[in-house]
């Protein structure tokens, strides 16, 4: 870990598909870490998000990082 820090949004498109189900803002502030990714058991399936991806996005735009 080297200290980096930057946040992380979501754009409205985020939430369709296969993320559809986090439009429940209960179910989205479930979310927890799992072996180092931001994860959502939905109770169908488990969504995880990919922590490398979103360091080097992060990396790339000043801190921020927009999931769409």
């Amino acid at each position: 870990m080297d200290g980096k820090r930057g946040t992380v949004k979501f754009a409205e498109s985020f939430f369709s598909n296969i993320f559809t189900p986090l439009r429940d803002i209960k179910l989205f502030l479930t979310g927890y870490v799992k072996y180092g990714a931001i994860t959502w058991d939905t109770g169908e399936l488990e969504l995880d998000l990919a922590p490398d991806a979103m360091y080097e996005r992060i990396q790339q735009n000043n801190g921020i990082d927009v999931l769409q």
